[in-house]
């Protein structure tokens, strides 16, 4: 590398370090869905399991909206950990479900552990995820 390009590279890793820390809390950057969003739609999935269907269209959607943020990131750590892409130096994954386990038990370990964690609810929603997800489901 040329030394200017590498001092560029290095200056735009010590930046990308605070900025990865904002995102993550979702408070100087927006994030997608935020942990408050995701709360409320994780709440209409709850509702909609427990009762055996959705009593308007707009739980329905923001059922939908949790579900599909939910296995969204079970599909991505799924396919990290088989193909090793996320970590190529060998990282192990935040957490280990079984093929036991399926979409909708995962989406409400989801929504209960965003019911169970109001002081969390301030960090983005991928970061709940992720933290439920490792709760409920260690790696050996």
């Amino acid at each position: 590398m040329r030394p200017a390009f590498l001092a560029t590279y290095l200056a735009a890793g010590a930046l990308a370090l605070p900025i990865e820390a904002a995102v993550a809390e979702g408070s100087v950057i927006g994030v997608y869905t935020s942990g408050e969003a995701l709360t409320k739609d994780c709440r209409a999935f709850l509702r909609g399991r427990r009762d055996g269907g959705f009593s308007s269209a707009a739980d329905a959607q923001d059922a939908s909206v949790c579900y599909g943020f939910v296995v969204g990131i079970l599909d991505k750590t799924s396919v990290d950990a088989k193909t090793n892409i996320a970590s190529p130096g060998g990282i192990p994954p935040t957490f280990c479900r079984g093929d036991e386990v399926n979409a909708n038990d995962a989406v409400e370990v989801v929504a209960r552990y965003l019911d169970e964690t109001p002081e969390r609810r301030r960090f983005a929603g991928y970061v709940l995820v992720a933290e439920a997800l490792k709760r409920a489901y260690p790696c050996p």
